[in-house]
């Protein structure tokens, strides 16, 4: 191993008294890891040689040989722990073709920027003939598959795509992350038990996203459906269009969704915030059962007509409206108030009943936009209701 020979190298020089502990530490810090092992171990293993070079300082030779040895010890280690091996091998893919993927491991998935073949790149941490045993690999009829057998072993993918639109695309990971950039696909599933799922640039017809307990994070993707789900974790959709609708749901976390564009979104959080920000839809649909609502539209990014139902059980609600926006407000709150600028909106409706109960309805009557109107139907039952001037400041929650 390179490391090894340069470290007893330079701890020879140091026990034979040619250099000192401090031109010791300089020559460990000189040595190239790019071809031995990772920073961070490098880090450790440099740690451990400077200790023992200022220990030689007080025991000499002594200490020197004590350090050397450990050292030794300390990189033998290392290497079998870091041992792997890499295959490589050229795929073939052309249009409508189906990819597969199923591993323990970390899927990443790119796209080529030139050439008309794919690359497959499989990692895992054992020697060359097991690793044989463990994956099975097919690429012909214009599918390619990749199904780690045994689930108990890492085996991590790493897969080059030439500029393709698949036919059919599914990913199956269970505790590592999957990451996709830049990927066409007629039909796009990812499926991971424990791991996160990170799409960035994806274009497909039909998304289904799904993992347990991972983050879900989707931008600058467009399409026709999106359905995401995480089971204890939030999701982010950010950047996107998906025309005739999104489906994003998280049972313990949060929803984020900003700068998107669907004729229809739908977010359900059962333990998590929901946040929709310059948001351009027919009609949105929020639930969460124990957290915040925030919703900003800008006028520049909204259809003409936007009809948004926002529900929680405990938690508050907060719209933020543009100057020039058309804006219709239907607000009950049963354990709070609710909040308005009362120079700008002229109050159509209001009912105080029994056990704080308030019923509201308004109609913003200055600086409308006649071409562009938000009807918001909003609905809490232990919290407060707030509609203000958006002033550039970042929501709460």
């Amino acid at each position: 191993m390179i490391i090894k020979d340069e470290v007893t190298y330079i701890l020879k020089m140091l026990e034979e008294g040619r250099i000192t502990s401090d031109q010791a530490a300089k020559l460990i810090d000189a040595i190239d890891i790019s071809e031995s092992v990772d920073e961070n171990n490098y880090s450790a293993i440099t740690e451990v040689v400077v200790s023992m070079a200022e220990m030689s300082k007080r025991l000499g030779q002594i200490g020197a040989q004590i350090g050397k040895n450990i050292v030794d010890e300390f990189v033998d280690i290392d290497a079998k722990r870091e041992r792997k091996t890499v295959e490589k091998m050229a795929i073939d893919l052309k249009d409508d073709g189906i990819l597969t993927i199923e591993t323990n491991g970390k899927i990443n998935l790119y796209r080529k920027t030139e050439g008309d073949k794919g690359e497959l790149f499989i990692t895992y941490g054992g020697s060359k003939k097991e690793l044989s045993s463990l994956v099975s690999i097919s690429n012909n009829n214009n599918q390619l598959s990749v199904i780690v057998k045994n689930i108990l072993k890492r085996i991590n993918i790493d897969l080059y795509l030439p500029t393709v639109q698949l036919k059919k695309t599914v990913l199956l990971g269970k505790n590592e992350l999957v990451n996709i950039n830049d990927l066409h696909s007629s039909s796009l599933e990812i499926v991971t038990n424990s791991g996160g799922i990170v799409m960035n640039q994806a274009n497909a017809n039909k998304y289904n996203i799904a993992t347990s307990h991972g983050k879900i994070t989707i931008s600058n993707c467009q399409g026709e459906v999106l359905k995401a789900i995480s089971t204890n974790s939030m999701i982010s959709l950010i950047n996107g269009e998906f025309y005739n609708g999104c489906n994003v749901q998280s049972t313990n976390g949060s929803i984020y969704i900003t700068n998107v564009k669907s004729g229809q979104i739908k977010g359900i959080s059962t333990n998590g915030n929901i946040r929709m920000n310059q948001v351009a839809c027919q009609i949105a649909d929020l639930l969460t059962t124990n957290g915040n609502i925030n919703l900003t539209q800008n006028t520049t990014y909204t259809l003409d007509h936007c009809d948004i139902e926002a529900i929680t059980s405990n938690g508050s609600i907060t719209v933020f409206y543009k100057p020039t926006q058309q804006l219709q407000f239907d607000a009950k709150t049963e354990n709070g108030h609710v909040d308005y600028d009362k120079n700008v909106f002229k109050l159509d409706y209001i009912k105080r009943g029994i056990n704080k109960v308030i019923e509201a309805k308004g109609t913003k009557v200055s600086g409308n936009d006649s071409t562009k109107k938000c009807i918001c139907k909003l609905r809490t039952y232990m919290g407060s209701i707030t509609i203000k001037k958006d002033d550039g400041g970042k929501p709460n929650g």
